[in-house]
């Protein structure tokens, strides 16, 4: 099962699965299954049974997106996926430009990489703090975006149906 680059870790002790996008702390939660030892497959490309348990990361797209542009605009974060610098420099303007232009699963909307599930299983919809884990800050991003009031609109418009998943995790 792949849903536009999406892939899913099949967790038996928990009883089921669990799909983290990227930039919703996919390097972080995989980093700390690892350190806690706690079996896990990666399913990249493999199809989840129908009837199965999965529990879906979301994180409000406006940090989501922030996330993306700090970590392919601003040089040092990068050159492990390929794009050799080509966006640094980008202003949070460009480079909401560039996502709507070049879809990825780095700022593809959360909804579209869910969608893909088959239809009997059963999808919970958490965020990161909801996870049974100690999470490292791996790939952690900080500091204030600079961002017009119009492009945070812009931004919470183009990314509507992920902001209702995450009300529905956050309840």
């Amino acid at each position: 099962m792949k849903a536009k680059g999406m892939y899913y870790k099949h967790v038996p002790a928990w009883g089921g699965y669990i799909g983290v996008p990227p930039k919703n702390g996919h390097t972080s939660v995989h980093a700390a299954l690892t350190a806690a030892r706690i079996p896990n497959t990666d399913l990249r490309g493999a199809k989840i049974p129908d009837g199965s348990q999965v529990e879906f990361v979301v994180r409000h797209p406006l940090d989501r997106f922030k996330s993306a542009w700090r970590f392919f605009c601003v040089p040092g974060g990068d050159e492990y996926h390929g794009t050799g610098g080509r966006l640094h420099g980008l202003t949070p303007l460009q480079f909401f430009r560039h996502t709507r232009e070049n879809p990825d699963k780095h700022w593809e909307p959360q909804v579209n990489l869910v969608e893909d599930l088959p239809e009997r299983c059963d999808v919970r919809y958490i965020t990161l703090d909801d996870l049974r884990l100690t999470l490292p800050r791996l790939n952690a991003t900080y500091g204030d975006v600079p961002m017009s009031p119009e492009l945070e609109a812009k931004i919470l418009q183009y990314y509507a149906e992920d902001i209702d998943l995450y009300k529905r995790a956050c309840r």
